[in-house]
């Protein structure tokens, strides 16, 4: 039927359905970049998450493994023959810095061994990192579905797969085909995903045009016409529904405290403040100058010889240095850190402070 011959009723109704494809695309689209949001934000607080709970407090039980190994020596120090009385004194304040209660309680609530146990059960100490379930972390803040969504989620999923299912593949290559794609097809289903589903079915499907199924009867057109309206119009109906359960799960991620958190962290990156890395990095350089203390510490017990870095130690005045939660002369304790920490999370104004330049000791 050419465009002269076409009614008002089908002109109205042609116009009524590119509206509708107009609006489904546009649909389309935002949840496309929505996902992408969703997607990155739970990737990075994941990976956050597995240097919070994985490389950080690694190195803080490293250390006060060092530390309880080097309190030891020290005490060993105070009864050896080898060492004079007067360079006995001073170690006592070593004995007490390395015997002072461990920080790591106070950061996490629990003790280490109790730790080791929960980060391997939650995946973030393996090996191979289990990313799937480590995803499963993030079910508590989805949205559910209404039940009438589903149905109609289902009826998309359904129409894929008895189309798509490799059983009905005509060949070996078709049958590859068809697998890939019902992968695609379960992942998006179980994830109520209608928006995906509708992608496939676009891209893989066989629909024809009025002029190509030879339509030319007016009532039978507007018939056609009518059943793509209805259709479309439930398709944009239902992706609204998912776009507005999308960005809801995006905020409640986000105003989480593992939301909170991480956009502490990308603060931190973004205005140079103290962030995650920084703070490992610091932490291992800490750990090194306590090994080699701890190497030190052996020879002088072997020889009586008082080595270099234990005789710079006698000539500062305290032991700061060696704590992983300072760093410099103005350097803060566990108790003010986790408070500091406590404040930032519930405030939402939240500024990240620029970190002092660390000082480098000129060895002698």
């Amino acid at each position: 039927m050419s465009n002269i011959e076409k009614s008002s009723v089908i002109v109205q109704k042609e116009q009524e359905l590119q509206g509708l494809q107009k609006q489904k695309k546009k649909l389309l689209t935002q949840l496309k970049r929505n996902e992408t949001t969703l997607t990155k934000l739970k990737n990075g607080i994941m990976d956050m998450q597995r240097q919070v709970t994985g490389r950080i407090p690694e190195i803080m039980m490293e250390i006060q493994r060092v530390k309880e190994r080097l309190g030891d020596l020290f005490r060993k120090a105070k009864t050896s023959d080898k060492i004079n009385d007067s360079e006995k004194e001073g170690l006592d304040e070593f004995i007490e810095v390395f015997d002072a209660e461990n920080p790591f309680k106070d950061m996490f609530g629990i003790d280490m061994e109790e730790f080791e146990a929960k980060r391997a059960s939650a995946g973030f100490n393996t090996d191979e990192f289990d990313r799937q379930k480590a995803y499963e972390f993030f079910s508590e803040y989805k949205v559910e579905t209404k039940a009438e969504d589903q149905k109609e989620i289902r009826k998309a999923f359904i129409r894929l797969a008895n189309r798509f299912h490799p059983d009905k593949a005509k060949s070996r290559k078709e049958k590859e085909q068809f697998h890939a794609l019902m992968q695609q097809i379960n992942s998006a289903y179980e994830r109520n995903d209608l928006a995906n589903l509708i992608r496939i079915e676009e891209k893989y499907g066989d629909k024809k045009t009025l002029a190509e199924m030879e339509v030319t009867q007016e009532g039978a057109i507007i018939d056609l016409l009518d059943v793509e309206i209805d259709r479309l119009k439930r398709n944009v109906e239902l992706l609204e529904n998912q776009l507005k359960r999308m960005k809801k799960e995006i905020r409640n991620i986000k105003s989480s405290e593992l939301g909170k958190a991480y956009k502490m962290e990308q603060d931190a990156q973004k205005y140079d403040g103290e962030s995650a890395e920084d703070m490992i990095e610091i932490m291992e350089v800490q750990k090194q100058e306590l090994l080699e203390l701890e190497e030190a510490m052996k020879v002088y017990l072997e020889t009586g010889k008082m080595p270099e870095i234990i005789q710079e130690k006698f000539f500062e005045p305290t032991f700061d240095d060696y704590n992983p939660f300072q760093d410099g002369g103005e350097a803060i304790g566990i108790e003010e850190l986790l408070e500091a920490f406590s404040e930032m999370m519930e405030d939402d104004d939240y500024d990240p402070p620029v970190p002092k330049k660390r000082k480098k000791r000129r060895r002698k």
